[in-house]
């Protein structure tokens, strides 16, 4: 007896495909292809390439641009997180964990982050997370 087609169509990858799309709408996480060190990146590039213009339209003084330059510089390093743990050990042995430290920070006690460690970040700190990021980006090639 043949199958009765469910509401996202008859067989196993119409069915898996309509589940995930479901899981998609609710939130739920879908597992993607994995992305490459240099994807990860180039994500990474891009984040602090806004993160500077929104710097250009303000200082940490303006709400909304603190809120803008810390986002990005959160995801930045997230993004950065992501590439092989070898990799990051190799070039950041000792920058990575403060690095780490700085995005927990932004993450998790955002309420209490002091704009001056941050205006020191983007001041002092900045250009050297630039630097890790494209030598990390020439050895991905």
């Amino acid at each position: 007896m043949a199958e009765a087609p469910g509401r996202c169509g008859s067989g196993a990858d119409a069915q898996a495909a309509c589940g995930a799309r479901r899981a998609g709408r609710r939130g739920a996480a879908v597992i993607r292809k994995r992305r490459s060190d240099a994807q990860h990146l180039d994500d990474a590039q891009e984040h602090l390439r806004v993160l500077r213009t929104h710097l250009k339209r303000g200082g940490l003084d303006d709400a909304l641009i603190r809120d803008a330059v810390s986002h990005r510089l959160e995801v930045a390093i997230d993004a950065v997180a992501r590439i092989s743990p070898e990799r990051l050990r190799a070039e950041a042995p000792t920058e990575w964990p403060k690095i780490v430290g700085m995005r927990n920070m932004l993450a998790h006690q955002y309420a209490e982050l002091d704009q001056e460690i941050l205006q020191n970040t983007i001041d002092n700190r900045l250009d050297d997370l630039i630097g890790l990021i494209e030598r990390l980006r020439q050895a991905a090639d």
